[in-house]
Parts: C-alpha cells; sequence; structure tokens
C-alpha cells in the first residue's frame, strides 16, 4: 500500500500495516515532479520515512530565510526542499510569470 498525499504519521501507517498485513510505504513528491520524488522500499519496515531519492530526482536542501531555516542548521537542517531531473515539469501551463517566480536554476 502506498501512501503519498500527505505526511503519513508513524502509529498511522503501523496501524494500517499491521490490521491488513501488508507494507505500507510512503513517498514525497509534488505535482511539478509528476508525482514521485522519492519512494520507500517494498521491504523497509521503518515508519515515518518516505525512502531515498528516486533515480531521476536531484533533492537538495537549501536555505530560506523568509522562514528562518537554514541548511545548516544544528542540530536538524531545515530549509526548502528544491526538487530538479527530468521528472520535474519545465514549468506552469501559460504562466510564465510564475514559473519564473517559482521554479530556479541551481548551480
Amino acid at each position: 500500500m502506498l501512501s503519498g498525499g500527505a505526511p503519513l504519521s508513524g502509529n498511522t501507517q503501523r496501524f494500517t500495516n499491521i490490521c491488513l498485513g501488508v507494507p505500507v510505504v510512503q513517498g514525497y513528491g509534488l505535482t511539478e515532479t509528476c508525482a514521485a520524488a522519492t519512494f520507500s522500499e517494498h521491504d523497509d519496515t521503518s515508519i515515518g520515512r518516505v525512502g531515498p531519492p528516486l533515480s531521476c530526482a536531484i533533492i537538495k536542501l537549501i536555505d530560506w530565510p523568509e522562514g528562518g531555516y537554514l541548511a545548516n542548521d544544528s542540530p536538524i537542517p531545515r530549509g526548502e526542499i528544491v526538487v530538479g531531473g527530468p521528472h520535474v515539469s519545465v514549468g506552469y501551463f501559460k504562466n510564465d510569470e510564475k514559473t519564473k517566480e517559482v521554479y530556479k536554476v541551481l548551480t
């Protein structure tokens, strides 16, 4: 069973796994990433994780100064998750202004 629409709590994931007797895996993605960017392995029994990046995904944590988050925050890094790769759309349909505002080119 796959959960990917929103974060699934660890308790809910474990409860569903036990009651239905099937592995419950999670993924992370966006509409702009054509759904998935990360995905748990089917045999990963840990809870509260969304798995590693897909082979086509490039994922980077960058500073988000407006929110007061820095990628080098200690003890837990925080920031904006940026996803790149061939599965990411090239922009918003007929909305160049929003595309220029939201899409980033990282080096």
